[in-house]
Parts: structure tokens; C-alpha cells; sequence
């Protein structure tokens, strides 16, 4: 019969196991982005609180240009778009991340 205590060990090495898994993908994936000629790390490695602080910081850097893009496309044609998608058009943003883009359209344009 196996103890609470035997339980409670096999349990922490299963995690520690876990983690350790974790970390080594974690190392592989990030070594083989940035090995690359266009640096990236997967996305998957963004999704918890400290990786989406890390991305904020990562979007704030002038090197990295999509966010300010977006953005600069958005606030430039926002009513043309607007007009051509209608009042009753409801537009998703997959992948939002901190909302920045994801913002309403002015009030005038019906957009949502």
C-alpha cells in the first residue's frame, strides 16, 4: 500500500518533471528563433502574465514595427473602413493583446 507521504512524493517529482520539460522546450524554441535570420519566439510562450508583460515591452521597441503599423492604418482610414463595413458590422480583434487596437472607432461613424 502505497502513503499519503509516498503520494505526496511521487506528485512533486511528476511536477518537477513537468517543469523541467517546460524549461527545456521553453530553451530549444527560444534558441532556434533567434538562431534564425528573422528572429521570433512562438506565441505560445507569451500567453501568461509575465509573457504578455514581456510582449508589451517587446511592442514598445522600435524595432518592432506591426503594432505602430496597425495602429497608424487604423487611426488613417478608421471612418473609410467604417462606412464600407456599416453600422451594424461587429468587428473581432483575435489576439488583442493589451486592447491598444482594439479600440472602438469615433462615435460618428457608427462603427462598433
Amino acid at each position: 500500500m502505497i502513503t499519503v507521504e509516498e503520494e505526496l512524493q511521487f506528485l512533486r517529482h511528476v511536477e518537477e518533471t513537468r517543469a523541467e520539460d517546460e524549461r527545456a522546450a521553453f530553451l530549444a524554441d527560444v534558441l532556434e528563433g533567434l538562431s534564425r535570420g528573422q528572429k521570433e519566439i512562438p506565441c505560445k510562450w507569451l500567453y501568461d502574465a509575465r509573457g504578455s508583460h514581456l510582449f508589451e515591452q517587446i511592442c514598445d521597441l522600435e524595432e518592432y514595427y506591426p503594432t505602430r503599423t496597425e495602429l497608424g492604418i487604423l487611426e488613417r482610414h478608421v471612418r473609410a473602413m467604417a462606412s464600407l463595413l456599416g453600422p451594424e458590422c461587429a468587428l473581432v480583434e483575435y489576439g488583442a493583446g493589451s486592447g491598444a487596437a482594439a479600440t472602438p472607432g469615433p462615435p460618428d461613424t457608427g462603427a462598433r
